[in-house]
């Protein structure tokens, strides 16, 4: 059953953890598949925002709001065909087919409390870019 399948869409975590080279073409299968710009992702709390993956093809949107993930509060607003986090009160625009360094840079300076795992995320970026 779709809904129960731990390969499934609602139980998989692979395109959330898994390197993106691993995934890469599981991601445009699915877009292509299901004629979608955008898979958007939950239950897979991380980085304390909304952390966009395989060049914004994939948005991973569990930010951790829960007290036990940190409490870590955002939106995502689609208008007009683009993406934007809503965090700390900001608006912040996804990058798409780039790199998304300087957006999570934007994001972790609106939010000092950001996880860890955030900061390591922006180190390894920034010494692949």
């Amino acid at each position: 059953m779709l809904s129960e399948a731990q390969d499934g869409p609602l139980w998989y975590r692979g395109l959330a953890q898994n390197p993106e080279t691993e995934e890469a073409a599981h991601v445009d299968a699915v877009l292509e598949f299901y004629e979608v710009d955008h898979i958007i992702l939950g239950h897979t709390p991380g980085t304390g925002v909304i952390l966009p993956r395989f060049d914004g093809k994939v948005l991973i949107v569990d930010t951790g709001m829960s007290s036990y993930y940190g409490s870590h509060g955002a939106s995502l607003l689609i208008e007009n065909d683009q993406l934007t986090a809503l965090q700390q009160g900001e608006r912040v625009r996804i990058p798409e087919g780039r790199s998304p360094l300087e957006y999570l840079q934007r994001l972790s300076d609106l939010k000092p409390d950001a996880p860890a795992a955030l900061g390591r995320l922006i180190d390894d970026l920034a010494k692949s870019n």
